[in-house]
């Protein structure tokens, strides 16, 4: 049986895309993510996780123009967040065990839900 707890932060708005990160040089691409970090850490902190996470997965649902690869960029500064704030222990394959992102037409145009799911070392 698998109760695994998980958090939901829902974002409304621009996202990063892969290829709007490639297309920029080094020192913008910095300013843009720290733009993204002041988004994401505050909804991260409203989740009010209480301890910090061993093992999770991440899923993203999102409706936008992006391909789903596209909105990976966006969702490695959103973990980075994670473990900036000690959410996480680490993002590597120890502690992240996999990440989904699936279109999903019946969201808002331009929305985005970030589920953070724990996972029980007896989960499969």
């Amino acid at each position: 049986m698998n109760n695994a707890k998980s958090y939901q932060i829902t974002y409304k708005g621009k996202w990063l895309s892969i290829n709007g990160a490639y297309n920029s040089n080094r020192f913008t691409r910095t300013k843009v993510k720290n733009e993204y970090k002041d988004i994401f850490k505050p909804l991260i902190a409203a989740l009010e996780i209480p301890e910090q996470i061993q093992q999770y997965t991440l899923k993203v649902d999102y409706n936008s123009k992006l391909d789903a690869i596209n909105v990976a960029a966006a969702l490695k500064i959103f973990e980075d967040c994670l473990k900036e704030m000690g959410v996480i222990i680490n993002d590597d394959k120890r502690y992240n065990l996999g990440v989904s992102i699936t279109p999903n037409s019946s969201l808002k145009h331009n929305s985005y839900v970030v589920v953070i799911e724990i996972k029980n070392k007896n989960d499969e």
